[in-house]
């Protein structure tokens, strides 16, 4: 790098850290120790011994500790933020004038790369920005980079849910910037870098491009994430400048059962008898008693542990005091300086704030942590071991996660097999915030929907109890499912009331029952009355398979009857073959069979004889249905209407099918025979890959940007078109459409042995 070149570094050093609560209710964030080091001490070390000489650390909270590490360094000084100005808003206000560059870091994550060749890429590039970057695993807890070929970032994506996962590459917090883009930062105001100044240089056509340096990156902004970095602390995987700690063949031949890869600080005093496995970390001037087991947990500095007691899998904050013969279970965490007495047992997931202090009998009538966890898509599932208590947080916080103002009342629409049901009882007790909860029987998601444009519900919810379980389906007021951000948020809110013994009242919610299938139903007859001419179904005889759908069979036959429409009780000559089943509405007619998607193309080809002006747009709507659908289609987000359910709902589509044999006077084969050719196949492709690299990989092979719109990647091929979407655990989503099912299949498993291959 060019000697002359002025460079100032700027550690963003003033968060709040409340995702690390308890361990930052009393020092900041920077100040938590990976092994024997703060966060903040490694990256200034860092710094200082790759030769960088003008280092600010930007600060707020806590400032006055944060002011005590940094004079411990000759050339790094403070700045203190009077109040939060984002993250470029503390750069501006901590840059000095003069320099060419600043390099910018992030105070809340440890790495062992060089970040000299980040500002040598930045000047030979002549970036406006750089941004260091890192490959994760899992990024949907990161901010999401999309780059070209050149390394130039197209794109970015803050914190996407599985399903807009487009690549593996995170943003670090780690900047290179030109003095064009500080000066495109405005004073003493908040501003962010991911928020404002990018999307505002992207916007001007400025140069914001990416590297991936050599070694490793390890964010700590959260609990899990702190505990991962401490064990790849102390399995030397990542880097950090903190002693080796005590020799494990020494402990053993003391009488201390130690395995490799554990780390015990030179100033720790352990006691015989102690076992201490699964990469546990313990820090300087702790003092364990004989006959501990430590296994997996994280012990801060200056922490006491009574005689007898056992840690597992847990964090424990500094200067804490943990009496004989206690039991920290797996997800526990321990605020600094609080006390545990003798003979305490925490169950899994406790949470004890700072300087707190836990008796036995303060435990003894709580019930259990974790109940809840989100499985798939806005789907959340509890065990029926756990307590009902459990069941009114849950609701309560879902309640906590949709209520925009806290003077305004919220209106929840409500489906589930019996309301009579104890624990269906809980979850409605629990949502004593609502104005109104309206009860919808049985009814399905589909009708839900449409319900919900009707009475102004702020969410829906669908539960379903079954032999094991309580599941909880969560949609949102306009039809679509949360997606997992909310889901973080709502997990948030659930454990903070589960904390909080006097959340609890009697419930003041209003339950009113609502004619869901009924106005469904007569909302699907108003739609086919619209149709010109006399809509008579008299001449069609159909027999209705049911198969595992038969609530939503049941109303499309009372709408079929309607309209003069016959229904038989078994296969004959002469009668058609509905079956409804999980995976859409089937129509067989002799030799013909047409699936869901073929009947929707043709009512979406002819929706002016239909007399329907428009319908909304679903997400992932293939191809060809758009194409068929011309202007017609919308893809504004509205109060959704029933004829919007032609882009999604069995039920409509075929109606609206017979409607359309009956005003064209055309049978089955002959409106077929008005479409193109095509065939869509739709599969689930297990691969145990990178997902997010896998995504990349395939954006770059085939990525036609002619439709970034919706879930997942759309891809363009020499046979047609297909869409992937990663999935929660390790699979994909694959949509793909051609000529034939036969050709969409051939690009569907193309697209399955790209993923497979997307990590060699």
């Amino acid at each position: 790098m060019d000697k002359k070149v002025k460079v100032q570094t700027v550690v963003l050093a003033g968060g709040f850290g409340t995702r690390l609560s308890p361990l930052t209710d009393i020092k900041p964030k920077p100040l938590v120790k990976i092994l024997d080091v703060t966060v903040l001490e490694n990256i200034l070390e860092n710094l200082v011994c790759e030769g960088f000489d003008n280092i600010t650390v930007s600060t707020h909270y806590k400032w006055e500790m944060i002011r005590q590490t940094c004079e411990k360094y000759k050339n790094v000084r403070c700045k203190r933020e009077m109040e939060p100005l984002g993250t470029a808003g503390g750069v501006k206000n901590c840059y000095d004038g003069e320099s060419e560059i600043v390099l910018v870091v992030s105070g809340d994550a440890v790495f062992d790369f060089n970040l000299r060749s980040a500002v040598e890429h930045h000047l030979a590039h002549k970036s406006t920005v750089t941004i260091v970057g890192a490959r994760k695993e899992n990024p949907t807890e990161y901010g999401v980079m999309l780059t070209d070929e050149n390394g130039t970032v197209t794109a970015f994506c803050e914190k996407p849910s599985w399903k807009n996962v487009k690549s593996d590459a995170v943003n670090t917090g780690i900047y290179v910037l030109s003095k064009y883009a500080l000066d495109r930062i405005p004073d003493n105001m908040q501003y962010d870098f991911s928020k404002n100044l990018f999307p505002s240089l992207m916007k001007e056509g400025m140069i914001i491009s990416a590297v991936f340096c050599d070694g490793l990156w390890c964010d700590v902004g959260s609990l899990d994430e702190y505990y991962d970095c401490n064990i790849l602390a102390s399995k030397g995987i990542i880097d950090v400048r903190s002693s080796a700690g005590r020799d494990i063949e020494k402990m053993c031949n003391e009488g201390i059962h130690a395995q490799n890869g554990v780390y015990v600080s030179e100033g720790a005093f352990i006691g015989r008898g102690v076992s201490i496995s699964g990469f546990s970390v313990i820090c300087d001037k702790c003092a364990v008693s004989d006959e501990c087991d430590i296994d997996g947990a994280i012990v801060s500095e200056n922490t006491f542990v009574g005689k007898g007691t056992g840690l597992v899998s847990c964090i424990v904050g500094e200067g804490v005091r943990i009496g004989e013969n206690c039991i920290v279970s797996k997800g526990c965490v321990i605020g600094d300086g609080a006390v545990i007495e003798d003979g305490v047992v925490l169950e899994e997931g406790r949470v004890v704030s700072a300087l707190d202090r836990i008796k036995k009998e303060d435990i003894l009538n709580r019930f259990k942590n974790g109940g809840f966890s989100f499985v798939d898509d806005g789907v959340a599932v509890c065990s029926k071991d756990n307590n009902f208590a459990d069941i009114m947080s849950f609701a309560r916080a879902v309640c906590l996660k949709f209520k925009n103002n806290e003077f305004v009342k919220l209106t929840a629409l409500v489906a589930c097999q019996s309301r009579d049901d104890l624990y269906v009882r809980s979850f409605l007790a629990g949502m004593d915030m609502c104005s109104t909860v309206f009860y919808a029987g049985n009814a399905d998601k589909e009708m839900m929907r449409f319900a919900s444009g009707i009475i102004g519900a702020d969410f829906l919810v669908r539960l379903d109890c079954t032999e094991r379980m309580l599941k909880v389906e969560l949609i949102t007021g306009s039809g679509g499912s949360i997606d997992e951000t909310a889901e973080r948020e709502i997990m948030k809110l659930y454990n903070a009331v589960r904390e909080d013994e006097n959340t609890f009242k009697v419930p003041t919610s209003e339950i009113c029952e609502v004619p869901v299938k009924e106005l469904y139903e007569a909302a699907v007859i108003r739609l086919v009355k619209n149709v010109p001419g006399h809509q008579d179904f008299s001449q069609i005889k159909i027999y209705v398979n049911c198969c595992e759908e038969k609530g939503r069979a049941d109303s499309f036959k009372r709408i079929f009857e309607n309209f003069g429409g016959k229904v038989f009780a078994g296969k004959s000559d002469g009668v058609k073959e509905v079956c409804f089943n999980t995976s859409g509405v089937v129509l067989k007619d002799g030799e013909m069979c047409l699936d869901e998607n073929q009947m929707r193309a043709a009512v979406l080809k002819r929706l002016d004889e239909l007399c329907v002006d428009e319908v909304y747009c679903a997400k992932n709507l293939p191809y060809v249905m758009k194409s068929l659908a011309g202007k017609r289609l919308k893809s504004n987000v509205r109060q959704r209407l029933i004829q919007d359910s032609i882009c999604d709902d069995g039920i409509v589509v075929l109606v609206m099918f017979f409607a359309l044999m009956t005003v064209t006077n055309e049978n089955e084969a002959q409106l077929m025979e008005k479409l193109p050719s095509f065939g869509i196949y739709t599969d689930e492709y297990i691969a145990d890959v990178n997902r997010g690299r896998a995504m990349e990989r395939l954006s770059k092979l085939y990525h036609d940007s002619k439709d970034d719109s919706g879930e997942g990647i759309k891809l363009t091929l020499s046979g047609g078109n297909v869409t992937v979407v990663p999935s929660r655990a390790k699979g994909f989503k694959i949509i793909a459409e051609a000529q034939s099912v036969e050709a969409a299949k051939e690009i569907a498993f193309k697209i399955g042995r790209a993923i497979k291959e997307s990590d060699i």
